[in-house]
Order: C-alpha cells, then structure tokens, then sequence
C-alpha cells in the first residue's frame, strides 16, 4: 500500500516514514506540504472488519497551487486506499488470515459430508467398496475447492465492507480558513504596500537630487532620504494593518505590523538603491518589471521549489518572497518567521549599504541640471 502511494501522488518528492515525530515542526519549517498517517494495525482492522482511518497533517500557510494540490492528493488517496483494499493482493492477505479459522470450523463439516456421501454409494453399489479411499479421496478434494471459493468470497466482502467504512480526517496546522481571499491576502497586502513604497523612493531620490544642493552636502541630504523613508515606511505598515484588520482577522496584530514595517523598510531601501544607480526617474524601467518578477516569484501561487531557477534565485534576495510568507505565517498562527526576517533585514541593510556607494561614487555636480532640477529646492 505503501509503494502504491509513494508513485501515485502529486508531489515531486513523497518520502515514507515508520514514526511520526515532529510533524508539525517540519509542516511549520516549510520541510514538508503534507503528511499521511496510516495508522498502526491498519491491516489487521481491515482483515476483522473493523473501521479503518487515514489521518492527514496540512499546513494552512501554502500557496494556491500548493493547497489545491493538496485537495487532490487527499482525494487520489483515499482512492488509491480503497483500491488497494480491494485489489486481489489485498482479498488474498485476508483470505490467508482467514483460511486456518474457517479450515478448522469446516473440516468437521467436510469429514461428516463426505463419509455419508461414501457410504451411500457404497450401500447402493457394493461392488465400490474398494474404492473407498481413492473416492474419500476425491471428494475431500472437492470439498476442500469449494471452501476455498468460501474463503475467498467472504474474503472479498470484508474487503468492500472495509472499503465502506473507510474514513478520513485532516488536521490543520494553524489557523485554517477555507477560501482563497485569505490565502490571497499576503499576497495583495504586501503587492500594495511594494508598489507605494517604490513609487515613494522614487519621489524622495528625485528630492534627494535637488535637496543635495540646497543643503549644499550630499551625505546630509541621503541620511535626511533616509529617515524620511523610514518614517514614510512607519506610516504605510501602520494603515495597512489597519487596513488589513478591517476586512480579515488577525490573531497577532503586533507581529503583523511588524512584518509590514521591516518590509516597506526593505522595500525602500530596495527602490531608493535602484533609483540612485539610474538617477531617479529612469529607473521605473527596472523597478516595473521588478516589481512584477517579484509577484510571480512571491510563492503565494507557485511554491518556491516549483519555480523556474530565475524566479527561485529572484525569490531568494527581494523581499516579496520573504514578506508574503512571513505574512502567511502570522496570519496562520504558526510563527517560524525568523528566517524571512533576517532575509529583510539583510536586504535592506545591503541595499542601504550600495545606496551610500552609489552616491559617495556619484552624484559630484555643483550645479542643479537635468533631472537633479525636475523639483526646484530653494537653500
């Protein structure tokens, strides 16, 4: 049954295990989409006829494409399994089981029929007395055919009884909501607070550029870039919480806005990084394209280890991926968010770091030209 599984699931990779410590920890960590238990004495319940169960394990902190496949793995095996049941292999395993009682119930039976049968033949033709043993013989043969046809017949019945009294229950790890907007929702969250933070960086590079020569000092100007964009970020993770909590509910809203705030921040740093190498303005023909990469690479539709090997690398270094599921898990109730928050966290420190260089290497004018003038600041 177990083989039969293992090459008849909708996942790349189905490893089978004898115990199952730490289930949820690995369902948590991401290690694994979903877990069936074939419960202990599976076989021998079905044998006896009695009720049988298959207990599975989901996460509820999945992408679409994920949940739906495990929907379908759910369904496939709970068919595999009452195939498996009902397969002739499984008719045989019960008819073994059976065979030794009922032999011993029947052989009285048999020994009886057949001596009455062998001497009513012999009281109709004497002459067949000789034959005795050779015709006990034969008819024990006989006899024998027709109780293993017995066997195998009631062996089939238990079989398609099992079949019927097959159950199965799932247990969700987390907090499970059974419609695709709240499985959505990480994903448009953090799509709406990106596109206002990049569109924002862009604004404060374009300021950044005109400020530099009113305060007459470039380094001063990017750290004033900077904190506004904090506080722009503190804003933005602030309403969008808030936002979020009019229309979904949210056990841990502290640990979302948290998330919201490191993610704008990243988010930032990001853009502002990107906008300073191509001088503000222009660079909306690389944040654009960005921007929509990252939602595809996010995971809230295809899981990470179903992507091309693009978007797994662009999944692994922006902070689409790592705010959607971070997001995910506070909303699932199930926490392990530290991993994508040192993601954030290293984004943006580096991104603020190539920030710096780009304008300690750049931005050398004395005069205010060009795009540097788009938006006059007067000293």
């Amino acid at each position: 049954m177990k083989k039969g599984l293992q090459n008849n699931l909708p996942f790349k990779e189905v490893t089978a295990k004898k115990t199952d410590a730490g289930i949820k920890k690995q369902i948590k960590n991401r290690d694994v989409s979903m877990v069936v238990i074939i419960p202990q004495g599976f076989s021998s319940d079905v044998q006896s006829g009695r009720p049988v169960q298959l207990k599975y394990y989901r996460g509820t902190a999945n992408g679409m494409i994920e949940t739906m496949a495990q929907r379908t793995a759910v369904s496939q095996i709970n068919s595999k399994v009452k195939e498996q049941i009902q397969s002739k292999t499984m008719a045989g395993m019960i008819a073994r089981q059976m065979q030794p009682q009922m032999e011993s119930q029947m052989k009285s039976e048999m020994q009886s029929k057949v001596q009455a049968q062998i001497q009513a033949r012999i009281k109709a033709n004497p002459q067949l007395t000789s034959q005795a043993p050779k015709m006990a013989q034969q008819a024990q043969q006989k006899a024998q055919a027709q109780a293993q046809k017995q066997v195998m017949a009631r062996a089939s019945a238990t079989a398609k009884r099992a079949t019927s009294q097959l159950t199965s229950k799932s247990e969700y790890v987390g907090t499970h909501h059974d419609n695709y907007k709240y499985q959505q929702t990480p994903m448009f969250f953090n799509m709406g607070q990106y596109l206002g933070m990049m569109l924002a960086s862009i604004v404060l590079v374009i300021l950044f550029t005109s400020v530099r020569f009113a305060i007459g000092n470039k380094y001063t100007a990017f750290m004033s870039m900077q904190v506004s964009g904090i506080l722009l970020a503190t804003v933005t993770s602030i309403v969008a919480s808030l936002a979020l909590l009019c229309v979904e509910h949210v056990d841990n809203f502290m640990g979302m806005f948290g998330i919201a705030w490191l993610f704008d921040v990243a988010v930032f740093e990001i853009s502002s990084m990107l906008a300073l190498l191509c001088g503000g303005l222009p660079s909306i023909i690389i944040q654009l394209p960005l921007f929509t990469s990252q939602v595809i690479a996010g995971g809230a539709i295809v899981p990470r280890f179903a992507m091309s090997s693009f978007y797994n690398w662009l999944s692994k270094y922006t902070p689409m991926y790592q705010g959607i599921q971070a997001t995910s898990n506070v909303m699932a109730g199930i926490g392990h968010t530290t991993p994508f928050i040192s993601s954030l966290v290293w984004i943006a420190v580096m991104c603020c770091v190539l920030g710096f260089v780009f304008v300690w290497l750049g931005y050398r004018g004395k005069e205010p030209k060009g795009l540097s003038d788009l938006i006059p600041v007067k000293a």
